[in-house]
């Protein structure tokens, strides 16, 4: 009777053991189905913005002869210099902007996976840490700006994204610590809906994760002193881009990228 219920207890176990490995099975393929779709959008994204990528051609209206009488040679010099740095924005980048107001910019770092669209949530900063540019759940998350920065005009600016295993999103950020990777990899752009900001990587390092990083500055020499006392470096640049991502060396820490605006 006891050997009978034994076999009963084992063949039960076994039964329990079998659902769980299936239950796990599924799990994980399911996991890995998501991840391939989640990387698929952003790959179709990609195209689709490349496929347009003509700079934008901004077409001015014929001047009245009362517009003609009003107009006045500083304020042409100031529209044309606009209009040549909205010029250089590629379409496909202005028509994403217009059609998802979740959109604010661009980035694409030359020869490597990072060429991805920034957002950016004016309340809540962590909204897009796991959604997409749409406000939908994805284990990639976005790459976005922080709520209390403004991407257009100078300052500081951060901009988060995840440290991806198959090596998307911000996953090359922490191979900028390397000073031969850096020096290869000069070539930074972001686009804007107003103009091309090209910038250049001037300091890379990991260090724990650091809110201080999120603060405006009143002036030019204060963010200056602020990122001496972060670097130990002289970082002259009154435009500044902090690129952070996990660089799971040990807890909670983060690589930050330093990127000084070119011109």
């Amino acid at each position: 009777m006891e050997v009978r219920n034994m076999k009963s207890v084992r063949g039960i176990l076994i039964m329990v053991l079998l659902i769980i490995c299936v239950i796990s099975g599924f799990i994980s393929i399911s996991s890995i189905v998501s991840k391939k779709q989640d990387e698929a959008a952003y790959e179709s994204l990609c195209e689709s913005v490349t496929a347009s990528s003509e700079p934008v051609t901004t077409e001015s209206e014929p001047l009245t002869e009362q517009s003609e009488e009003i107009a006045v040679k500083p304020t042409e010099s100031s529209a044309e210099e606009t209009t040549s740095a909205a010029s250089s924005v590629p379409a496909g980048v202005i028509n994403l902007m217009k059609q998802n107001a979740n959109v604010v910019g661009w980035i694409k770092i030359d020869n490597t996976k990072i060429d991805y669209p920034i957002v950016q949530h004016k309340e809540d900063n962590e909204y897009f840490l796991h959604r997409d540019i749409n406000g939908k759940k994805n284990s990639a998350g976005s790459i976005y700006l922080d709520s209390n920065h403004q991407i257009d005009g100078d300052g500081l600016h951060v901009v988060y994204g995840h440290h991806m295993k198959n090596g998307s999103m911000f996953k090359d950020i922490v191979k900028f610590r390397d000073a031969a990777y850096m020096k290869q990899h000069q070539n930074i752009t972001i686009w804007t809906g107003e103009r091309e900001i090209s910038l250049k990587p001037v300091y890379c390092y990991a260090g724990a994760a650091d809110g201080s990083y999120r603060n405006n500055f009143d002036s030019p020499e204060e963010l200056q002193a602020f990122l001496k006392e972060k670097t130990g470096e002289t970082i002259s640049s009154d435009n500044v881009f902090v690129f952070i991502t996990c660089s799971y060396g040990s807890a909670d820490e983060r690589t930050y990228l330093i990127c000084e605006e070119e011109g």
